[in-house]
């Protein structure tokens, strides 16, 4: 491999990501060495031996830096820090936003004054990808990428032995899939029982089966006194549903639940919350849907029925396996499919690219391919993103395609379902340790004839709390953006464009308990 570069990304909703690993395939075609990791993965002290640094970063709620980069921003802001610590470093910099929002890729910004107030130097122009553009953030992403090409193919010529690896070339999976025999069965495995390896680098390798999904609910679980250092994502607390209940009227066109969750068994540390602060909930999918979703991609291979997989990186060391809260290892393909797979989700156009690979249809794979490409982005927004049209969908349209996809390219494919946030509705006592969110249940009409309906909120919807056997729901807190006067008698006038009323509530009661404590 030829000059190494580093990618780095702060993403909170999976977008900055995609585009992270987007750069890495770029370059790896043009023959780099790409490391990837996101901003609080990298071992921050090593920037300063790095001479090629590529960031994407989006900007979530306010102006803020997502999850996964804000250890890197609080180092990257200490005061006693060098002026000339990053003197060797040259980096592009792409910002992901929203300019519906004051701060439209302030996060960006700001990491853009740092790295330079710190002697980086910028290679080419700040890009700043918009959501509310026509096109989207590809608007931006599409000539900065092209730029920063061209300048660093300039400045790093390749070998005369070397070509740009073509994009007609199927790229290799990030992971591989095991498929592991059954209780018995030795017919599966290979001499010394070495479980049988999925091939992946071809449409022609077997493509997967569909399993009947579980009948049990998918929150539903044994809860127990969690002893956990930190709540979070891999290590969710599971909080029992109290109640679930309808707060507007029957007829009211908006279905608005109060769900009320204990955490009694929780550290009071880690669920103690402020007026303003967030829990987040990782949701999965409807059992239907997720039948739905086997019987497209899984239309071979019966025998794999009742396997179970397992998921391993396929020799790159920058690859993070997902985390085993959302994807146990190893697990059946129907787990895969209620908890990891976000099929509902929009494609992205790499989506359309990966998959005219395994289209068999002429037609077909011309069509993906007008979609993948620069020309077709108009099309493509206007037969995905502006009717919403999901990933599920895309597949049932393309059936050729779908048939054929490579148990471990699913994984290239379909994203894995991403958490939500909710603002906390009610105010934190001792006495009773629970926690309430109101959750406007997402359903809405576009000119596909199916309604669009939101995975968390439809999956909170769900639940009987009434049932045999009792439910519970991951979730982890995080601390809110709301700043409240110190004195607790100024008066306030709250507005909500956006928000709900659910932060507003937990306002009142906090005020209301300091009235009554008083």
């Amino acid at each position: 491999m030829g000059k190494r570069l580093l990618v780095l990304y702060g993403s909170q909703t999976g977008t900055a990501r995609e585009v992270a690993e987007r750069v890495r395939r770029e370059g790896i075609q043009r023959h780099f060495s790409v490391h990837l990791r996101s901003l609080d993965e990298y071992d921050l002290p090593s920037l300063i031996n790095e001479e090629l640094a590529v960031f994407v970063v989006a900007t979530t709620g306010q102006g803020d830096e997502p999850d996964n980069m804000q250890q890197f921003w609080r180092f990257l802001l200490r005061k006693n820090l060098p002026a000339a610590s990053l003197c060797k470093l040259h980096f592009a910099l792409l910002g992901l936003g929203d300019s519906s929002y004051t701060k439209f890729n302030y996060v960006a910004k700001r990491l853009n004054k740092r790295l330079q107030q710190l002697g980086a130097s910028l290679m080419t122009p700040l890009a700043l990808g918009d959501d509310q553009h026509d096109l989207g953030p590809d608007a931006a992403i599409d000539p900065w990428l092209r730029q920063l090409w061209e300048l660093l193919l300039r400045q790093f010529p390749l070998p005369p032995s070397c070509q740009i690896l073509s994009d007609n070339d199927c790229p290799a999976p990030r992971f591989t899939v095991t498929v592991l025999p059954a209780p018995g069965d030795s017919g599966s495995c290979g001499a010394g029982g070495v479980p049988i390896r999925c091939p992946a680098a071809h449409p022609s390798s077997p493509a997967i089966s569909a399993s009947t999904c579980s009948s049990q609910p998918v929150a539903a679980g044994a809860n127990s006194s969690v002893s956990a250092k930190h709540y979070k994502q891999s290590c969710p607390y599971l909080a029992r549903l109290i109640s679930n209940e309808r707060v507007t009227s029957p007829g009211h066109f908006q279905d608005v639940r109060l769900v009320r969750l204990d955490v009694s068994t929780a550290d009071p540390a880690q669920v103690r919350y402020q007026p303003g602060d967030v829990v987040m909930m990782q949701p999965s999918n409807d059992q239907s849907q997720a039948q739905r979703f086997l019987k497209v991609v899984c239309q071979h291979s019966q025998a794999l029925s009742s396997s179970m997989i397992d998921l391993r990186c396929a020799a790159d060391e920058d690859l993070v396996l997902p985390s085993t809260s959302i994807l146990p290892r190893p697990c059946s393909l129907e787990t895969a499919a209620l908890k990891y797979f976000d099929f509902q989700a929009i494609p992205s156009r790499y989506f359309f690219k990966l998959l005219s690979f395994f289209a068999t249809v002429p037609l077909e794979r011309e069509r993906l391919e007008e979609f993948a490409s620069a020309e077709g982005q108009e099309d493509r927004y206007s037969y995905c993103n502006r009717v919403r049209r999901t990933i599920l969908e895309v597949l049932e349209d393309f059936p050729s395609a779908a048939a054929n996809i490579p148990l471990s390219y699913l994984f290239d494919l379909v994203p894995a379902i991403q958490p939500r946030a909710f603002s906390i509705a009610s105010y934190y006592q001792e006495s009773r340790r629970e926690l309430e969110i109101l959750v406007a249940v997402v359903r809405y009409q576009t000119k596909l004839q199916e309604p669009r309906v939101g995975l968390c909120s439809n999956w909170l919807a769900r639940f009987d709390c009434k049932g045999a056997q009792p439910v519970h729901v991951p979730i982890w807190l995080k601390k809110g953006t709301i700043c409240l006067p110190s004195r607790p008698e100024t008066p306030l006038i709250m507005l909500g464009p956006g928000t709900g009323c659910a932060p507003f509530r937990c306002i009142s009661q906090f005020r209301s308990m300091n009235k009554l404590n008083k």
